[in-house]
């Protein structure tokens, strides 16, 4: 039965994934009582387990496959200091022992903050700071978010058959803004 709880709390941990409505803490709370039952913590700790455990729902890291799809999350305390940008000058990545390393995506100044990007920033603008108030619960303000051509990007998404919706003029001057020195 403990072998049986340790491969639960092990699953549970690896694939759970965080949501509103308490069931985050509730899962927590079944995860720290999993992990005291396989004797990986004593049940007078249980509940500081599970204060952690939904504490780190919103510092975790998810770790892709070589198809970018995620098979597991970890708590990273160094990566949970880097905060957000939807133009970062880092990305993250795993080496082949799945040690995390914070890769330069581009020059970064002497002083710059480090920062990496929590969502897609393949994506519109809107859709992307929706997703960061619904996981991460705070509106982007990033240089990107704030830029004048974010509002416009839903236009440059493309309808269903990946025609343009934009004319060829919102294509340019979209393109002239974003080469724009800062």
């Amino acid at each position: 039965a403990v072998e049986a709880s340790a491969r639960d709390a092990r699953a549970l941990i690896l694939f759970g994934n965080d949501d509103d409505n308490g069931a985050a803490t509730a899962r927590a709370k079944v995860i720290a009582g999993a992990c005291a039952q396989a004797g990986w913590c004593k049940k007078a700790h249980a509940t500081l387990v599970a204060s952690l455990i939904s504490r780190g729902a919103r510092n975790n890291f998810c770790i892709p496959d070589e198809l970018l799809s995620g098979v597991a999350a970890i708590l990273s305390p160094l990566g949970a200091l880097l905060n957000h940008s939807c133009a970062p000058p880092c990305c993250v990545a795993y080496d082949q022992r799945g040690h995390q390393c914070f890769i330069a995506a581009r020059d970064i100044a002497a002083g710059e903050e480090l920062t990496h990007a929590y969502v897609d920033c393949g994506v519109p603008t809107a859709r992307r700071r929706a997703r960061l108030k619904e996981v991460y619960g705070f509106a982007c303000r990033c240089e990107r978010c704030v830029a004048p051509w974010s509002d416009r990007d839903a236009k440059l998404e493309g309808d269903a058959k990946g025609a343009a919706k934009a004319d060829d003029r919102a294509v340019a001057l979209n393109a002239r803004l974003r080469d724009e020195p800062r």
